[in-house]
């Protein structure tokens, strides 16, 4: 009888979850948390769907107290299988890496790693925007590359932004000369990257993709 009561005092210890990168010690930031819900209701208004179907509030906040960086740290969240990964994950990583770089936390604890694809680790790097940037290339529009790709249409923006920032492609290809001199006037003036901000300022002038391209083309133009 003894043996058995000290056997059911025996707590099994769980598995340890896989490391995910946290720098908030802990504490969600409520600007990080507006900004993936400004994301969550553009993403939601795109497809027309409720916002819960693009990310149900309890992994909204989990993405945002455990502040996934690569692919395969979002993908050990709750709530994000292999589809919405493959849908989202971009978008959500883009967010929280210009998230960590404005606010200069990238250097506080730990240097954001090398990203790493959640499925097929032998894929090369970045392959999926230069796809994306190949069929821009080929004639096809943001909305038809995304159609192709089974993507979401700020999703396509994001991979071209990038190529954009990096001077490969002309934004003027990608959003009117009044658009950019619109969202341009407004950050520089607003002195914020709040993409929610701009969103509520600029109403349905601009779509959330075009804020974040321009915004990200901005930074990418700023002295070292």
């Amino acid at each position: 009888a003894k043996a058995k009561a000290a056997i059911e005092k025996i707590q099994i210890k769980p598995e340890p979850k896989p490391k995910t990168v946290s720098l908030l010690g802990g504490k969600s930031d409520s600007s990080l948390l507006q900004e993936i819900k400004t994301w969550r209701k553009a993403m939601a208004d795109e497809e027309d769907l409720p916002i819960y179907m693009v990310l149900p509030q309890k992994t909204m906040y989990d993405v945002v107290e455990l502040l996934p960086v690569t692919m395969r740290e979002l993908s050990e969240i709750k709530g994000f299988g292999k589809k919405k990964v493959q849908k989202y994950g971009d978008d959500i990583i883009g967010i929280i890496r210009n998230y960590l770089q404005v606010n200069h936390l990238n250097k506080i604890d730990v240097e954001l790693p090398e990203d790493e694809p959640a499925e097929k680790p032998k894929k090369e790097k970045g392959q999926t925007q230069r796809l994306s940037f190949e069929l821009f290339r080929q004639g096809k529009t943001v909305e038809e590359i995304a159609s192709t790709r089974s993507l979401t249409i700020s999703t396509i923006g994001g991979h071209l932004a990038m190529f954009v920032a990096a001077g490969e492609l002309e934004i003027l290809k990608l959003i009117s000369k009044e658009k950019l001199e619109l969202i341009n006037s407004y950050f520089r003036n607003a002195k914020t990257a709040s993409l929610s901000e701009a969103l509520a300022a600029l109403g349905n002038k601009v779509s959330y993709w075009e804020m974040r391209m321009v915004l990200l083309y901005m930074q990418s133009s700023l002295p070292d």
